[in-house]
């Protein structure tokens, strides 16, 4: 009987990588074998980036994160109609890969934190590797019961094919237990370090740690722990905005002071052997048959896919810097011909070069920026705003972002005042939605503010079944108490 990934990595854990000098530059062994794997400090090292690697997947596929969070909402559209229009069905790959790769990133968490107190090596090693995991652990989980609701909860290593049986799997757990576990590892992840050296940018840190939490309490309506946790973020004064928005995504700039928490990818030597460490989502998103005209890298090919709505191009302020930065309404092709299109500017990155993804187009190393500082003060002015009404603090955070937008611009982009505890919300949504564009956090937002139904009935003209994604078909067929959601 066939198995899915989700009961194969419950039980094989790490597909086990070696590491080269720098975090997140994995290659694959050719065996693992656990009788002579996780006996060294090298292996512990080894086990812990293996965790961090579904991330890349998540983000870079072509059915990633991104269509279920920017497309199905009202900031892009796709040739997947299925997903524009919220009629995917229970087998669509999108909702598949998520599962799978969510929970692959589970179980490796799951294996590091069950091996590494057994390998004699460095305590504070040991203890900040496990940290690390469990911080992922928090962030998948959160990932799911954001997308799917209720999910099984796994925290324990599986090692017997038995415990794979369909009457030993695990039905789904209450939304309340798996956020309770996703507090408990944001929470213990909070003892990780501050910063690190170079070699090892992009791990998870202290204040991620702290950022997710404040994030968690926002969705959880706890705004006072949510605007507390917040707030110790912006105290440790680690983190800050970059003078300019349209840097803030530069290759250059990868795991600046305004990145919280980013996936890193990578291109150099061992690319073009079957190791594709980079990511193709600059040529994804660009207009389809566009090439280097839009991309500026000799070879590429333009998909047409997560495209700018006309509704998202509207919502910018009249003069906005972050409107030229993050997307265009037209190119010039090769021919010399004007191409009206909409497509994102925020992927692109004209030095990509090395390694390729499924054989075509060539790899970006530039990291997906996941959680910036830009967000945490959106999250901090949205969580005072509903525990206080509209504050001056709540003000003042709402529109440090949008200072650094005006980049000094006289005339643009004004300060909010005197604003009541209901036009600040509708500020602080406005502003979400074009300060994080193509980030993937405008589904959940809408999902967050209940204001989905709404939204995509007038955005869209359309009527969604639920604010959840179906559970795959696939798992549930191997695991018959994984009820479905509502409507599918």
């Amino acid at each position: 009987m066939k198995r899915s990934i989700f009961l194969l990595t419950l039980v094989l854990g790490p597909v086990l990588f070696s590491s080269c000098d720098k975090y997140l530059q994995l290659e694959h062994r050719s065996v693992a074998d656990e009788k002579s794997f996780y006996k060294t400090s090298q292996d512990a090292i080894v086990a812990t980036n293996a965790a961090y690697n579904p991330l890349q997947e998540i983000h870079r596929s072509t059915q990633g994160i991104w269509l279920l969070a920017e497309v199905a909402s009202d900031n892009t559209d796709d040739p997947d109609v299925s997903i524009d229009n919220l009629t995917l069905g229970t087998s669509h790959a999108a909702v598949l890969q998520a599962w799978q790769y969510h929970y692959l990133g589970i179980a490796r968490c799951n294996t590091v934190l069950n091996r590494l107190p057994g390998i004699s090596m460095d305590a504070s090693l040991r203890n900040r590797l496990m940290l690390e995991a469990q911080f992922l652990r928090g962030l998948y989980y959160f990932n799911l019961v954001r997308l799917f609701g209720p999910v099984p909860l796994v925290t324990q290593e599986t090692k017997d094919l038995e415990q794979t049986l369909p009457t030993n799997l695990p039905a789904r757990a209450s939304e309340d237990e798996i956020y309770t576990q996703i507090i408990a590892d944001f929470t213990a992840a909070e003892a990780l370090p501050a910063t690190y050296s170079s070699s090892d940018l992009g791990r998870a840190t202290r204040g991620a740690a702290k950022a997710y939490l404040a994030k968690v309490y926002l969705t959880r309506k706890n705004w006072a722990q949510a605007a507390a946790k917040a707030k110790e973020v912006m105290d440790s004064q680690v983190y800050q905005l970059l003078p300019s928005y349209a840097n803030v995504f530069a290759v250059t700039q990868k795991n600046s002071r305004e990145s919280i928490f980013e996936v890193q990818y990578f291109i150099g030597a061992q690319s073009g052997t079957g190791n594709f460490l980079g990511h193709n989502l600059h040529e994804l998103f660009a207009p389809a048959g566009s090439g280097s005209s839009v991309t500026g890298v000799t070879g590429s090919n333009g998909v047409g896919r997560n495209i700018p709505s006309d509704e998202l191009v509207e919502a910018y302020e009249a003069g906005d810097p972050r409107k030229e930065a993050s997307l265009k309404t037209s190119y010039i092709n090769a021919s010399g011909n004007v191409v009206n299109v909409n497509y994102t500017l925020k992927y692109l990155d004209p030095s990509a070069t090395g390694g390729t993804q499924g054989g075509s187009g060539v790899g970006s190393s530039n990291s997906v920026r996941v959680y910036r500082y830009a967000d945490l003060l959106l999250v901090y002015a949205e969580a005072l705003n509903e525990q206080q009404g509209g504050s001056q603090e709540a003000l003042e955070a709402l529109n440090s972002v949008r200072r650094r937008a005006r980049s000094g611009q006289s005339g643009v982009l004004p300060d909010w005042t005197g604003l009541s505890q209901a036009a600040l919300r509708e500020a602080i949504d406005r502003e979400r939605r074009v300060e994080l564009a193509f980030e993937n956090h405008r589904w959940f937002d809408l999902v967050r503010t209940g204001k989905t139904k709404a939204v995509l009935v007038q955005t869209k003209n359309i009527q969604i079944r639920n604010t959840l994604y179906p559970i795959p078909e696939r798992e549930r067929t191997i695991n018959p108490k994984l009820t479905q959601n509502d409507g599918y």
